[in-house]
């Protein structure tokens, strides 16, 4: 039988390993947000890094939607750029959130994210549970987005693709 220590330690590493594996694939998504900006604006790479590399993914999503309608991409692909903008719009403030203001409360059942202490107004306070079945979850979301990136971008035309990229060789 386990010991309370021991089972604390084992979901203190497995807090720990689902936040590694957030944090790993927020840093994925970010590359490949950065790849399909510089797809897009059609720059040459060396320029790209030049004046595109310091491109945060809010600004890079800001700009693909300007490129969107610039260009005048088919509804169907704004209405992705859209929802994948939303979702990873929520993933991006859960993740700042989580580096900037740090973790609070006593066990994994009461752990949060909140900015309580640095929010100057009440009505600008967020306060988020995090755990490792929430981190998993986010991850989870964090791989559908990349498909439905490589769709955007078309680096995947249809679901045979996306199955052929997790297909062992």
């Amino acid at each position: 039988m386990a010991t309370t220590q021991e089972l604390d330690e084992a979901e203190g590493r497995r807090f720990l390993e689902a936040l590694g594996w957030f944090v790993f694939m927020f840093s994925i998504i970010e590359q490949q947000v950065q790849n399909t900006l510089w797809h897009f604006t059609k720059v040459d790479p060396i320029i790209a890094r030049c004046i595109l590399s310091g491109t945060r993914i809010d600004a890079a999503f800001r700009q693909l939607k300007r490129i969107a309608e610039a260009t005048e991409w088919p509804a169907n692909r704004k209405h992705l750029l859209d929802h994948v903008t939303q979702r990873m719009g929520d993933i991006t403030r859960f993740r700042n959130d989580l580096l900037h203001y740090g973790i609070s409360g006593e066990s994994s059942d009461t752990a949060v994210v909140t900015n309580e202490k640095y929010a100057h107004v009440k009505s600008r306070i967020r306060t988020t549970n995090i755990s490792a079945p929430i981190l998993d979850q986010k991850s989870s979301e964090m791989v559908a987005i990349m498909c439905l990136i490589g769709f955007i971008k078309g680096d995947i035309i249809s679901l045979d693709d996306v199955l052929s990229k997790f297909k062992q060789p």
